[in-house]
């Protein structure tokens, strides 16, 4: 019997519409669940851990990190002689057992530390800098399918974490220690990205190490850390880790919490990849403190 295309075509069309606009939907969800419940956090709230999951391979010092269709990113460096800026970069791939299941390096010449990195719906977005402060960057885009890196372009700072506004497209990064932002927005004929903000940051009592771009808020949410000393008596030094919630175009802090969990190791949480998800309808925060033999804890607060 012959078949009516004619009739099927639009059906198929439409179906093949509701497919993509769900992709694009899932691809760029709203995170202001997120924002919401991260807005009610205190110094009162109780932070309960629910996940626990190891990392079997060696993980070396660990940068960032992001979830991106059920796989974990995670960039490390990898120090062989600092003073001499020899070192490996690198971009993990693990699986939610834990088990690496690729990798790729990311270094040139003596660009070798990568930093804190983001996902802007189809690439992710890594700054590799050299081990140092005030030195120079370069800025991969990266098919999290093929593991293919691209160089976008360089940088004269240590960009130590980068951030990308899915809704106008910029690239926001902090340098080292995070004391400056920087802002790029993309030529939209040459592809090129240009400098057009350079920002003090207001907020001192962190260093952000990665940061995540809230979809469909106009926010980034920072994770880091920061040693402090006391200037009188014989105290010890301490450690503050904490989260900031920053306005992505005032580039202000609008909520700020410390993060008050340990691990097991005596590091603070937010030293130094985190992510954070809507798991079962609750926000969970994730973070990986500990080099070499890792642990990835997820915490829902109360």
């Amino acid at each position: 019997m012959k078949k009516n295309y004619t009739f099927w075509k639009p059906i198929y069309v439409a179906c093949l519409s509701l497919l993509w606009t769900s992709h694009q939907e899932s691809s760029f969800a709203d995170d202001s669940q997120i924002i919401e419940s991260f807005r009610k956090i205190s110094r009162a709230t109780n932070w309960h851990k629910i996940q626990e999951i190891r990392f079997h391979f060696q993980t070396f010092h660990p940068q960032g990190m992001i979830f991106v269709k059920e796989k974990i990113f995670l960039t490390s460096v990898q120090t062989i002689d600092r003073n001499e800026q020899k070192g490996l970069g690198h971009l993990f791939q693990v699986d939610w057992k834990g088990h690496l299941t690729r990798q790729i390096r990311l270094e040139q010449g003596k660009a070798y530390h990568p930093g804190g990195l983001d996902f802007d719906g189809t690439h992710l977005w890594v700054p590799v800098a050299e081990y140092r402060p005030d030195s120079r960057s370069v800025v991969f885009r990266i098919d999290p399918e093929t593991l293919h890196a691209e160089k976008v372009f360089e940088f004269n700072d240590h960009l130590g974490t980068l951030v990308c506004n899915r809704n106008s497209g910029d690239l926001i990064g902090a340098n080292w220690g995070s004391r400056t932002f920087y802002r790029w927005k993309k030529n939209p004929e040459s592809g090129d990205y240009k400098l057009t903000q350079t920002k003090t940051n207001g907020a001192h009592y962190i260093d952000y190490q990665d940061g995540r771009y809230l979809t469909g808020t106009g926010y980034i949410l920072f994770n880091g850390l920061a040693g402090h000393r006391s200037i009188l008596g014989n105290a010890p030094p301490y450690t503050i880790g904490g989260l900031e919630l920053v306005n992505s175009e005032t580039l202000q802090a609008e909520h700020q919490i410390a993060v008050p969990m340990q691990a097991p190791s005596g590091r603070t949480m937010t030293q130094n990849p985190f992510e954070v998800k809507i798991v079962n309808g609750k926000t969970r925060f994730y973070f990986l403190p500990d080099d070499g033999d890792s642990v990835m804890f997820g915490f829902e607060t109360r």
